[in-house]
């Protein structure tokens, strides 16, 4: 199965989400967003009355298991490029900039990961023999540490903010949303995604680093399936 599998980590905002997606579409193979896992139970977690809103390290310890049991017995289903949660589709609700904040404190939770990685693992088993591509931020160097091509995507971070300001604007509409603020929480993301204790952002030792700051999604994708082909 590591033969089949894609790994492409990278900083927020760096189009790995959308390679991936086009990966697994030429190639016929399964595609899981990893990031799109925490951001559910983000979802959840402000989804309950008794959590506190006081989002810190303390409060989440406090109710870490308990999150985690919802997600484990939560019914979730990827379809069209949809996410529904218990046959609702939440999609909208876990893209905001908010849900993606939170999204990543709660990925900073070492025990969060660790069960999140065994959910993960068993998500690849499950997929068969077609293959999977997957992205998130510890793809290569944790959860599939065997995977046979590993992609590292990065880009600089005021690109990274003008794609995720545009992206915002085709998707919510939202007229309000500012660029700075983006370029702002983009830095604060990667500082925190980069110093975390656990699976801290970083390329594995044996992950082609790609730099697609200037270059189109067809160029990049066109550059991935190369490389694919040679390992």
């Amino acid at each position: 199965m590591n033969n089949k599998i894609i790994t492409i980590d990278g900083p927020s905002a760096s189009g790995k989400g959308t390679i991936a997606k086009k990966i697994a579409d030429i190639l016929g193979f399964n595609y899981l967003d990893s990031g799109v896992l925490y951001r559910i139970l983000a979802y959840i977690y402000s989804s309950q009355p008794d959590f506190s809103h006081d989002i810190n390290t303390e409060n989440i310890q406090q109710c870490q298991q308990i999150l985690i049991d919802k997600f484990n017995h939560s019914k979730i289903l990827f379809e069209n490029n949809n996410i529904f949660l218990e046959n609702i589709n939440i999609t909208s609700f876990i893209r905001s900039e908010t849900i993606g904040t939170l999204a990543s404190i709660l990925a900073a939770n070492q025990n969060i990961r660790i069960q999140l990685l065994d959910w993960q693992r068993k998500y690849a088993l499950a997929q068969g023999l077609e293959g999977l591509v997957t992205d998130g931020r510890d793809m290569g160097t944790v959860v599939f540490p065997n995977a046979k091509c590993k992609i590292f995507l990065i880009a600089d971070v005021n690109k990274r903010a003008q794609r995720r300001y545009e992206q915002i604007i085709s998707q919510t509409k939202n007229q309000d949303v500012k660029l700075n603020d983006i370029l702002l929480n983009l830095k604060q993301r990667d500082e925190r995604d980069i110093n975390r204790s656990s699976s801290p952002l970083k390329p594995s030792n044996d992950a082609f680093i790609l730099d697609n700051s200037n270059l189109t999604i067809e160029e990049t994708v066109n550059i991935v399936l190369t490389y694919y082909k040679t390992v």
